[in-house]
């Protein structure tokens, strides 16, 4: 007797919402072992007893198979394409478990809002895992096509039987069949799986561009605070030191137009930069022009800008002084 089989793993992911769904162990890698099943077909042939001249010299006895076959086949062939057929069957039902989890992923990234870290951390899983998917669609679709074509080669000649031409080709059908459905099962998780994970660094983006604007909002509040209280703070302490004005003991109620004289004038300074229609530039130019002023005053030298290339300019005579002809400095 001879004996022939044919076996292939799928990946069959869990229907209901409870159970395991695979994720990252700690290698980075998916733990998917325990989510693949093994289908397959095995048949014993022996030696035919009464044959003729144009029949084969084995026919089939005993059958195997996974697949839900109702009747005794006939022979082998028979057996591939109810295979196919099975192997079709368990993948749409892993594609119909992927994008039931995508549409319970929506569901919880609209209602996070962008708040929840965990979810970004899913979707790129589920997208690895579709990837893990797509190669093992192709390992199977090349299994099949060359079991289909060792089968059709000379050496396997003398396992044919009888009028099962036609179960060949239909099994080449739904091989390509089946290869259409993993191309577009896993097409739409993929496509479903990119505009989830735009949709979640959007709400993200959104939710950190309104804590920067309650941020924002905060700071100009403290601001405000520190507008108002700074000039205060500046008269009470200079009413507060040991100055010849203060010999007197003047009245309380005097530092009152002070402190309001010094808010006006630090609002009518803020209200001169702040409504003037000097451009941006010019308003940087007016900082520095303060600056070098206020360094004229304390007779400190500017420090020259390295990465503009600004240079001081140097005198001839200064630059004789440093640089003199024969290598000494004059006096």
């Amino acid at each position: 007797f001879v004996e022939c089989g044919f076996s292939a793993r799928a990946v069959i992911l869990p229907a209901d919402e409870d159970s395991l769904w695979p994720r990252l162990s700690d290698t980075l890698e998916f733990d998917i072992r325990k989510f693949e099943k093994t289908y397959g077909i095995l048949w014993i042939m022996t030696k035919c007893q009464d044959k003729k001249a144009a029949e084969s010299a084995l026919e089939s006895k005993i059958f195997f198979s996974t697949s839900e076959y109702a009747q005794i086949p006939l022979r082998a062939t028979e057996l591939f394409d109810p295979l196919a057929q099975q192997l079709r069957q368990e993948w749409v039902r892993t594609f119909q478990a992927a994008e039931s989890r995508l549409t319970k992923k929506r569901t919880e990234l609209l209602r996070a809002n962008g708040g929840d870290p965990r979810l970004i951390q899913d979707l790129l899983g589920d997208a690895q895992l579709w990837d893990l998917l797509g190669r093992s669609c192709n390992r199977q679709i090349a299994e099949l096509k060359a079991f289909q074509n060792a089968y059709k080669s000379k050496p396997w000649a003398v396992l044919h039987e009888n009028e099962d031409v036609n179960d060949v080709e239909t099994f080449g059908k739904s091989i390509e069949d089946l290869e259409k459905e993993y191309r577009n099962g896993l097409k739409t998780l993929a496509d479903t799986s990119r505009d989830l994970i735009q949709l979640e660094f959007n709400l993200a983006s959104i939710a950190e561009a309104q804590k920067s604007r309650t941020t924002n909002l905060s700071m100009k509040r403290l601001s405000w605070i520190t507008f108002v209280f700074l000039p205060l703070m500046f008269i009470a302490s200079l009413f507060g030191m040991n100055v010849d004005v203060l010999a007197s003991d003047p009245p309380w109620w005097i530092y009152i137009p002070f402190a309001l004289g010094t808010m006006l004038l630090t609002l009518a300074v803020w209200l001169i930069f702040k409504c003037s229609d000097v451009g941006l530039t010019s308003r940087f130019q007016l900082e520095a022009n303060i600056e070098r002023g206020f360094n004229r005053l304390t007779r400190r030298r500017l420090q020259p800008d390295l990465e503009k290339g600004q240079q001081g300019s140097m005198s001839p005579q200064r630059r004789t002084v440093m640089f003199s002809a024969f290598g000494k400095k004059r006096s």
